[in-house]
């Protein structure tokens, strides 16, 4: 048989009270607001988990540019390295190449004037 009671069978407890809409209404009324504000709150935090892979990837990106970049600079710095060290080397032989011309004009300065010495002689 089919029991219409809200109170167990075998209970001393006094039956429920039937839940009236006028309590009912507004609690399901803030359960939805509740709902709403969780719902809104996920989408604004999907929506910020979304904003921060976006940085992150942006950040990793950039990341990868800056190292790049670093050893740019260092290949750089290493061929200026090389560049000044061949400079230095281009002007000591400069040097060189310029003492050696002063010794043959000096030379050629000495012979020119013993050959019109020679020349002016009687």
């Amino acid at each position: 048989m089919h029991s219409t009671s809200t109170q167990p069978m075998h209970s001393s407890t006094p039956p429920l009270a039937p839940c009236s809409s006028t309590y009912a209404l507004p609690a399901l009324e803030n359960i939805h607001i509740a709902n709403l504000h969780a719902r809104n709150t996920l989408e604004s935090l999907s929506l910020l988990h979304d904003y921060h892979k976006g940085i992150s990837s942006f950040m990793g990106e950039a990341n990868q540019q800056v190292l790049q970049l670093h050893k740019r600079i260092a290949d750089l710095e290493d061929r200026n390295k090389q560049l000044e060290q061949n400079n230095q080397e281009l002007k000591e032989e400069n040097e060189k190449l310029r003492k050696e011309e002063m010794f043959y004009k000096d030379i050629h300065d000495k012979s020119k004037n013993l050959f019109m010495a020679a020349q002016n002689a009687p």
